[in-house]
């Protein structure tokens, strides 16, 4: 393809043609009549090439609509130059035009309080554009609403609303609703009453308040919300902290007959949800609640009806004033779960487990997580295929049994956010039972782990130096497995296709910097033995001339509710 002509043929009495024009050719075919448009193989010959057709119009559409194109009234200007092979591309069937529509425009949400993206970029293309695509319903489901006061930037927010609502006819909706801690109460609450009116459309709600006013307003939805399918619902965490405990935000959804998945971050108000019939359920509690209400009365009552759940994520930084729970709860079909307290590993029996994460909540909690692990494994009698464990303290005796208990581990990932030496010595006696040949009794081909394929270490911790502490465990076992991977002389390392390490040192943002000569030489064996092998440094300036020196700056936030802070990554 060389060229781009398009030319439209807005209604005109003049009978006039315009035309938009690029450097680069958008459909390579010269003029055709009415009859041979109207053909069966024309149409054919748009299907087989929708995919370029589709792969150039966002560059047409950027082109086209640049504000340098644009008259004063938004509308593209006629460039007179006649292309040389004009494609009449708003002549095409209209199925074929939906179907490029559909791929070029952004599956983000549509801003309703921006009218120069989405569909309405393509709309000002020209009248049949325009009529097309304000007829399509798909186009228009898709919905996000900001409150804040710089987010309103129309002079008629709940017309352009309405329009949105309009052209989605009777099409499922797609919701997500923010309220920001400076909306005002009045533009909220109106925005929010005109998105209720549609409530039996709603399939997936993503919704923040800040204002206990809000979910008053939005309680009038409840037993209208027929076909709910996924939920995620916030609150600020001054909200959760203010509360009173007679809030109860969650009765809302409890009648949604169709509520599948939840994530829900507001506290420990989650009771009310509809357990029994969730596939996937994601709980945060923090604030005082969460620190006041003890694991029996919330936690254990919602896991004994979760009897359908395949993803369980508890998210519970502040649950310290727990009691033991309920033993042998049952879940027979969780795949996927992540926990760090270890009440909840003990207590769950999950025979088709999967993949579990173990990220602990508190420091008490490093020392009893991978025994507890161990006996979730063991009793349930899962294949596990991927394991990530976070600050744990990684005794060599119980790891080897949890590798040993887990033969079909495909994933490993290992994270640790303090570093000494018994931490160095332990994955230094780890190393080898994952990569070098053991007994014949262990595992296909004589290792514990003979489908393992990728290993993750991420080594982060707070650092006052400007270099990082040697890390032995590099030096020996894992230099030498990637070395003989490379080298192809250890058939079981050579299933090992990934290995992933990082350091991460946390620093303030005057601090430079640097790997370490030795690590520096220890990440380059790795890089060359074909493994992805990256340093970190959270904050602080970069080290330019201590290899590696290409580097980047991430903006990260581990913690929904911490503040993100910018990471420097060397590759």
């Amino acid at each position: 393809m060389t060229g781009l002509g398009i030319e439209t043929r807005p209604k005109s009495s003049q009978g006039k043609h315009r035309r938009f024009h690029s450097s680069k050719m958008f459909f390579r075919e010269p003029p055709i009549s009415k009859a041979q448009w109207e053909s069966k193989e024309y149409v054919e010959y748009c299907i087989k090439h929708r995919q370029e057709l589709s792969s150039v119009l966002p560059s047409f559409m950027t082109a086209s609509l640049h504000p340098d194109n644009l008259d004063a009234e938004n509308v593209p200007r006629i460039n007179k130059e006649k292309p040389k092979q004009p494609a009449f591309i708003n002549e095409m069937p209209t199925e074929i035009l939906l179907d490029i529509f559909s791929q070029a425009i952004p599956s983000t949400d549509i801003n309703p309080f921006n009218t120069t993206a989405g569909p309405w970029a393509l709309s000002k293309v020209c009248k049949k554009w325009d009529s097309i695509i304000t007829a399509y319903a798909p186009l228009w489901t898709n919905i996000t609403i900001d409150t804040s006061p710089k987010a309103i930037n129309v002079l008629k927010p709940y017309r352009c609303l309405l329009d949105i609502l309009k052209r989605s006819q009777d099409q499922p909706l797609s919701i997500r609703f923010v309220e920001g801690e400076d909306s005002l109460p009045y533009e909220t609450h109106t925005l929010l009453r005109i998105l209720m009116k549609h409530a039996p459309r709603w399939k997936k709600l993503d919704f923040t308040f800040s204002n206990p006013e809000t979910i008053a307003v939005l309680d009038a939805v409840r037993g209208r919300l027929d076909s709910l399918e996924s939920l995620t619902f916030s609150a600020s965490p001054g909200i959760i902290a203010d509360m009173p405990w007679s809030a109860t935000p969650c009765r809302i959804f409890a009648d949604a007959p169709k509520l599948r998945s939840a994530d829900v971050s507001v506290g420990g108000f989650t009771l009310e949800l509809p357990f029994a019939q969730l596939k996937s359920l994601s709980d945060h509690w923090c604030g005082a609640r969460a620190k006041e209400m003890s694991i029996p009365e919330g936690i254990t009552k919602y896991l004994q009806e979760m009897g359908q759940v395949e993803a369980y994520n508890l998210y519970g930084p502040e649950l310290k004033n727990v009691t033991p729970m309920a033993d042998n709860m049952r879940l027979p079909f969780l795949r996927t779960l992540y926990a760090g307290d270890p009440r909840v590993l003990r207590s769950v029996i999950a025979p088709r487990l999967e993949e579990v994460h173990v990220q602990p909540f508190n420091k008490e909690a490093r020392e009893v997580n991978l025994p507890v692990l161990l006996f979730l494994i063991e009793r349930s009698g899962c294949s596990l295929r991927k394991i990530i464990l976070g600050d744990c303290i990684p005794v060599v005796n119980k790891f080897i049994s949890m590798l040993r208990a887990s033969p079909t581990l495909e994933e490993l990932a290992l994270s640790f956010t303090e570093w000494d030496d018994r931490m160095d010595s332990y994955l230094l006696e780890i190393f080898p039972s994952i990569h070098v040949k053991g007994g014949e009794e262990e595992g296909e081909g004589g290792t514990l782990v003979p489908r393992l394929t990728k290993l993750n270490i991420l080594v982060q911790h707070k650092h006052t130096s400007r270099m990082v502490p040697s890390m032995s465990f590099l030096r020996d076992t894992l230099i030498a497995a990637v070395e003989n991977r490379r080298n192809h002389q250890v058939a079981s390392v050579a299933k090992l296709a990934s290995v992933e390490v990082r350091a991460a040192v946390l620093v303030k943002q005057d601090m430079v910097v640097s790997p370490g000569v030795g690590n520096v030489e220890r990440w380059n064996r790795l890089k060359e033995g074909g493994m992805e092998a990256l340093f970190h440094v959270l904050g602080g300036k970069a080290d330019d001339e201590c290899p590696p020196a290409d580097s980047r700056m991430l903006r990260v936030d581990p913690d929904p509710y911490s503040r993100a802070y910018l990471q420097r990554e060397y590759v």
